[in-house]
C-alpha cells in the first residue's frame, strides 16, 4: 500500500511537470509579437515614393522606422544614401541630420527613425527626370537597402499675366503658382505634349483665347503638383480653367485636365464670331463639375471623356452644347461620394438644351440626366444612338432615337479609359457620322454602325 502511494505520488508529478512545461509553450507562443528570429532588421516601408518636386523647392517629409524585430541588440556601424542623384536628398536619423549616420546601437523590439526629404537645384529645362536613389543600411545584421522613388521637373514659370501671343512649346513645362491670367487681347497656346503643372489653389484664368494642340501620341496635359498614385485621382487641388465672359473662345485637343475644383468653366459668352470647343480630350476627377456652362450660345464637345466629377460632369446653365461620342460617367471613387448628375440642365438667365449624339451618359444614380426644379429635362434633351441612364418615367418630352439605358459595362475607369466591354450595350449603338473616323486614343472606329462612347471597343 505505502509503495502503491509513492508511485502515484510519483506519476502525479511528472505529469504536473509536463502540464506546466505545456502551458508555459502556449503562454510563449500567444504572446503578441515575440520575436523567433535573430537577423530580422526590417524597414517599415518597402519603398519612399516623393511627388513631383518643383526644383528649388523642398518636398513634404518622408517618415521611416528601421525596425529591430530581432532578439538581440543590433549594430548599425552606417547609413548612407547611395546614387547618382543622392544629393538631392536629405536624411535625418533619430532628429539629428547627417549625410552619412555612423555608429548606433537598436536594442530588440525598439526602431531608429529616419526622416527623408527631396530638395533639387540641378535640372534640365522642359523634362521630367527620375532620380532613383537608395538608403543603405550596414552592420552586424548585414545589409538593408530600401529604394527611393522621385520626380525633378524641369519647370520655368508661365507669367502671371499674360497681355499678347505666348506659346509654350511642344514638350514645355510650365508651372502656375497661384494665378496666370490672359488678358483680353492676349493669347495662350500649348503646343503637342506641353504639360501646365498647378500649385495648391493655383487658377488658370482667360479674359482672351485658350488654345490647345494636342495630339494622339503627344497629349497636353494640365494637372496638380503631386503625381503620386494617392493623388493622381484626388479632386481638388487646383482651381482650373476658368473661362471669362467676352472671351476669344476656348479650343482643346488632344488634352487632360485633372484633380481641379472645376475642370473648366466658360462664365458668359465669347464675342461674336468665337465657340466654344473640345475635341478628343479627358476632364477627370474634379471635386464639383468637368465643364461648366453658363449663358454660352453654342459649344461642342467631341470625342472626351468626363470622369468622376464629383457634382456634375457637365453642367450648363442657360447654355447649349452638342455632345458627339462623348463619355460621361458619374461613378464615385472612394472616399468620393457623388453629388449630381453626369449632365445638369439648368435654365437660369436663359434656356438649357443638349443634343447628344453617339455618346455614353453613365454612372451610379437612377437618373444621370438631371434640370433645376426637378423632373425631367421637358424637351431640353434630343439623343441619338446613345447609353442614357434615365429611366421612363424621366423621358417625357426628349426626343430620343436607337438610345438605351443598358449597362454599357465601362472598364479601366480608375485608369481614366472607359473602355466599353465585350457586352456593352455601346457597341455598334452609334449611327454613321462623316469626320469622326478615330476615337479618343487613335482607334479606327467601324465606319457604318461605329460605338458609342469616346472609345470605341477593343
Amino acid at each position: 500500500m505505502e509503495k502503491s502511494f509513492f508511485r502515484w505520488i510519483s506519476v502525479s508529478a511528472r505529469a504536473a511537470c509536463w502540464i506546466l512545461a505545456l502551458v508555459t509553450v502556449l503562454q510563449v507562443g500567444c504572446q503578441k509579437g515575440v520575436r523567433m528570429g535573430r537577423d530580422s532588421m526590417n524597414f517599415s516601408v518597402d519603398t519612399v515614393r516623393f511627388d513631383t518636386v518643383m526644383h528649388s523647392q523642398m518636398s513634404s517629409m518622408r517618415r521611416v522606422a528601421l525596425r529591430n524585430d530581432g532578439v538581440e541588440s543590433r549594430y548599425v556601424e552606417r547609413i548612407w544614401l547611395k546614387g547618382s542623384r543622392a544629393d538631392a536628398f536629405s536624411l535625418t536619423v533619430d532628429g539629428l541630420p547627417h549625410n552619412e549616420f555612423r555608429g548606433g546601437t537598436i536594442a530588440a523590439g525598439d526602431s531608429l527613425i529616419m526622416v527623408l526629404m527631396m530638395y533639387t537645384t540641378e535640372y534640365e529645362l522642359d523634362k521630367f527626370e527620375r532620380l532613383d536613389v537608395e538608403v543603405v543600411v550596414e552592420g552586424d545584421a548585414g545589409k538593408n537597402v530600401l529604394p527611393i522613388r522621385g520626380w525633378n521637373a524641369g519647370w520655368s514659370k508661365l507669367d502671371s499675366v499674360i497681355d499678347s501671343e505666348e506659346v509654350v512649346p511642344a514638350g514645355g513645362i510650365r508651372y502656375v503658382s497661384e494665378v496666370s491670367k490672359v488678358r483680353a487681347g492676349g493669347k495662350l497656346v500649348l503646343e503637342a505634349g506641353a504639360t501646365l503643372i498647378f500649385g495648391n489653389g493655383a487658377l488658370l484664368q482667360i479674359e482672351g483665347s485658350f488654345e490647345t494642340r494636342g495630339d494622339v501620341g503627344s497629349r497636353v496635359s494640365l494637372f496638380p503638383q503631386r503625381m503620386e498614385p494617392y493623388y493622381m485621382r484626388k479632386p481638388g487641388q487646383w482651381q482650373g480653367i476658368v473661362v471669362d465672359k467676352g472671351s476669344r473662345g476656348l479650343y482643346l485637343s488632344h488634352t487632360d485636365v485633372r484633380g481641379a475644383v472645376n475642370g473648366v468653366v466658360v462664365q458668359g459668352a465669347p464675342v461674336s464670331g468665337d465657340s466654344v470647343c473640345i475635341k478628343d480630350s479627358r476632364i477627370l476627377y474634379s471635386s464639383q463639375d468637368g465643364l461648366r456652362l453658363v449663358g454660352v450660345r453654342e459649344a461642342k464637345v467631341v470625342g472626351s471623356i468626363f470622369g468622376q466629377n464629383y457634382r456634375h460632369g457637365v453642367a450648363l446653365h442657360g447654355s447649349k452644347i452638342e455632345l458627339v461620342h462623348c463619355t460621361i460617367c458619374t461613378e464615385s471613387m472612394s472616399p468620393q461620394v457623388q453629388m449630381g448628375e453626369g449632365l445638369w440642365l439648368d435654365d437660369g438667365e436663359g434656356s438649357a438644351s443638349a443634343e447628344v449624339v453617339n455618346s455614353i451618359i453613365w454612372g451610379e444614380r437612377k437618373e444621370e440626366v438631371g434640370q433645376a426644379g426637378g423632373g425631367g429635362p421637358r424637351g431640353r434633351l434630343r439623343a441619338v444612338g446613345s447609353v442614357l441612364k434615365v429611366s421612363k418615367e424621366h423621358l417625357s418630352g426628349v426626343q430620343m432615337e436607337g438610345c438605351t439605358s443598358e449597362d454599357p459595362v465601362l472598364e479601366l475607369r480608375a485608369q481614366g479609359q472607359y473602355l466599353p466591354g465585350k457586352r456593352s450595350s455601346a457597341r455598334h449603338l452609334g449611327v454613321k457620322m462623316d469626320g469622326y473616323a478615330f476615337d479618343l486614343f487613335g482607334v479606327e472606329r467601324a465606319r457604318d454602325t461605329p460605338d458609342a462612347g469616346a472609345v470605341a471597343c477593343r
